[in-house]
């Protein structure tokens, strides 16, 4: 066996095994969940908001609470954190997730619905998660914890977790120009002195009027910043609360998969083949956008 050879082997043995403990390090490692909620919005017409009943709303809130306990095995402590200022017992709740060895924080506020029906909801997202940094101890001491929105669920959380192994991920979107100009804000993992330095007044900048979403304000703080997406795409559940739809279809979860392989979702450079068919599907995309514009 060649010295070359041997060079090549030992490194290639000790690069798999690092991956190796890693993941495992990273299986039996607990995280933190930030799970933002406005639970009763119906004194405060907040802009592009269909879904305001506050009964339908809380019991989504709270299914997303219980599959979040019974489900996400890598959680160990979960931040709920409300800005309608609605009051619940918790409770129930709390006990279940202890028996299933996590621990529930609420943390209930009103949040300035002046400026959220004048900048939009995307605006509100911004106190939620600044807020629960400034008053929820675990999360100020925390290396990283991953935001959800709080009526969604996702089915392959675990296995998400398991496979991102960076602090930082998010799911960046293009538009039908193939430019990237939204970095997704429903889920998302970051780097809490991370999220502090870059993120944690993006919110400020939001105009929903405008067409000017988080999203938007996000991709603009990380647009020079190379970030990956996540390893496993998230199986989304539930309805958006502007349209009343679900997240997503199986065909598009199968679609955005594809997508993730291909790293499209990710705020990195792109191989040769990636931007050969980064391209074609941005092609493909404004021939089914002018044909429908035009029939």
């Amino acid at each position: 066996m060649s010295i070359v050879f041997q060079k090549k082997y030992i490194f290639f043995f000790c690069k798999t095994h690092f991956v190796s403990l890693c993941r495992n390090l990273k299986k039996d490692m607990k995280t933190l969940l930030l799970i933002t909620a406005a639970i009763d919005i119906t004194k405060f017409q907040v802009p592009f908001t269909m879904l305001t009943e506050l009964n339908i709303r809380l019991l989504q809130y709270i299914n997303s609470l219980e599959y979040a306990i019974e489900h996400y095995n890598r959680v160990n402590h979960i931040i709920f954190c409300d800005n309608t200022g609605y009051e619940y017992d918790y409770s129930e709740l709390q006990k279940k997730a202890e028996q299933k060895r996590k621990t529930l924080e609420i943390i209930i506020f009103r949040g300035n619905y002046q400026l959220i029906q004048e900048k939009g909801k995307g605006y509100g997202e911004g106190e939620i998660i600044k807020y629960a940094l400034n008053n929820s101890e675990v999360l100020q001491n925390s290396i990283f914890f991953y935001k959800l929105t709080g009526r969604i669920m996702i089915k392959n959380m675990d296995q998400l977790m398991d496979s991102t192994l960076a602090d930082n991920a998010f799911i960046f979107l293009s538009n039908r120009k193939g430019k990237y100009d939204r970095a997704r804000t429903l889920l998302y993992k970051v780097n809490t002195s991370f999220y502090r330095q870059f993120l944690m007044d993006a919110y400020m900048e939001v105009n929903d009027h405008q067409q000017h979403y988080l999203e938007h304000a996000f991709y603009e703080r990380l647009a020079n910043i190379p970030i990956h997406s996540f390893r496993k795409y998230p199986d989304f559940t539930g309805l958006q609360a502007s349209t009343g739809r679900t997240y997503q279809s199986k065909m598009i979860l199968l679609r955005n998969r594809l997508y993730n392989q291909l790293n499209f979702f990710s705020n990195t450079e792109k191989n040769l083949f990636q931007k050969l068919i980064f391209s074609v599907k941005t092609l493909g995309i404004k021939l089914i956008h002018n044909f429908c514009r035009h029939y």
